[in-house]
């Protein structure tokens, strides 16, 4: 590393040291604390999450999304304090972090005994959620990451992933890994609810307008046989994390191949979609969804929900 990064990864390393230190009835009155700071300094942020929730609650009113959004921001900044316990929890029993459901959709998935492809999304604490399928599930766990963090933070980041038991494979140049975790029967999480580039994704609908999703679960799902197991986590009422395991998807062929990773494509971001509008607050609203957008001269479908 070099030495900016040496100096962010110590500050990291300073920041989960004292966080860590806190009394556990400290940390969701710290959290709110400092998300009213935070979202005070992040204007174009704000923007990015008043658009992105007009869009998916076009029904409710200004006042509602601004409650979401302020919600939002709680549960982002108690997350980021969660990670930075990370190396408290890794000692504490899963099922003082963990409600979990459903383990018996992935023991029948595992049986097909060609891997599991874990779909999932940026919802509750999703570094907790790969940590809670890593302990709750017996196989190893690869997280697929398509962006890496700026030196010094994913140093950081790939140090707290490992207390957690989960490996990363990038999702650049990372084909061969997951085929050959999944030719191991092991589990690999693809987390589908972010911004894909054109040539890389297919346009399925996303909260009624079309969204550019990476086509790379459906095509391995297609070559592999890998089960297609949805998992979500969310915080719950009571501060504590659930973890749900729902039956597999269907991969079953429908017509060419091109509109059978359409079709599953669409599946899964129906499941990520209706999980989201479960818990809204708790998705990542910060994010540029909807950023890469058809061609109208294309020939691209507009896709419809």
């Amino acid at each position: 590393m070099r030495l900016f990064a040496k100096v962010v990864y110590a500050a990291l390393r300073l920041a989960s040291l004292f966080v860590c230190a806190l009394p556990e009835s400290w940390v969701a009155g710290l959290a709110a604390l400092v998300s009213r700071l935070l979202f005070g300094l992040i204007g174009y942020r704000r923007r990015v999450i008043r658009e992105n929730l007009k869009t998916a609650f076009p029904e409710l009113d200004r006042v509602a999304r601004r409650v979401v959004a302020r919600d939002f921001g709680r549960h982002i900044t108690l997350s980021l304090f969660e990670v930075f316990r990370a190396p408290r929890y890794a000692a504490t029993p899963l099922d003082q972090l963990f409600e979990v459901t459903g383990l018996e959709h992935y023991e029948a998935a595992a049986r097909n005994g060609r891997g599991v492809l874990a779909l999932s999304g940026h919802l509750g604490n999703w570094e907790l959620v790969a940590t809670g399928i890593a302990r709750a599930l017996p196989n190893t766990v690869l997280n697929v990451v398509v962006k890496s963090f700026p030196p010094g933070i994913q140093e950081f980041i790939a140090e707290l992933r490992t207390l957690g038991r989960v490996m990363v494979i990038p999702a650049k140049d990372g084909l061969p890994q997951i085929i050959q975790a999944l030719s191991r029967n092991e589990i690999v999480v693809i987390v589908l609810d972010q911004n894909a580039t054109r040539g890389l994704g297919v346009f399925v609908p996303f909260f009624g307008r079309p969204a550019c999703t990476m086509s790379a679960l459906a095509s391995i799902a297609m070559w592999t046989g890998a089960s297609v197991l949805p998992c979500a986590g969310y915080r719950g009422a009571d501060g504590r994390h659930h973890l749900e395991v729902f039956a597999p998807l269907s991969t079953a062929r429908e017509g060419s191949r091109k509109e059978t990773i359409l079709s599953i494509t669409r599946r899964a971001t129906e499941f990520i979609e209706r999980r989201i509008r479960a818990h809204p607050e708790q998705w990542l609203w910060t994010h540029r969804r909807w950023r890469t957008q058809p061609h109208p001269e294309s020939g691209e479908p507009e896709t419809k929900s």
